[in-house]
């Protein structure tokens, strides 16, 4: 069964880099509503709010002021949701991408810059599994 997504949340502090994610999802597939969170404690306010949200997908930055991606991913978990999450993230540390590896909600690692290619291929990744 292929996954597909009516909704990707952004969660990044770079303004000028959600804009570009936002037209690059744009391009993977104009149908999909991109929500952009500047700040993680604004988008678990925005989970907390829609519990029942579904057919979406975390795109997640790690180095964010105020809470960090590692943070958001900590209360994220309380929440009990299955919403698939990417990191999304400018960081080329190898221990990023092993911590990474051991949340099962983390299904891919992207290293910016976002490309159509990178998304279609974690995309076909999780749905070849």
């Amino acid at each position: 069964m292929t996954k597909e997504f009516e909704k990707i949340i952004l969660i990044d502090d770079d303004k000028i880099n959600n804009l570009i994610n936002k037209e690059i999802i744009r391009q993977f597939n104009q149908n999909i509503e991109v929500v952009i969170f500047e700040r993680a404690p604004e988008a678990l306010d925005f989970f907390k709010k829609n519990p029942k949200i579904n057919s979406c997908l975390i795109l997640l930055d790690i180095n964010m002021p105020i809470m960090n991606g590692w943070e958001f991913l900590q209360s994220f978990r309380n929440l009990s949701l299955k919403i698939p999450i990417f990191m999304l993230t400018s960081s080329i540390d190898d221990y990023d991408m092993e911590i990474a590896k051991k949340y099962a909600e983390v299904l891919s690692y992207i290293r910016k810059p976002l490309s159509v290619d990178k998304l279609k291929n974690s995309i076909a990744l999780i749905n070849s599994k």
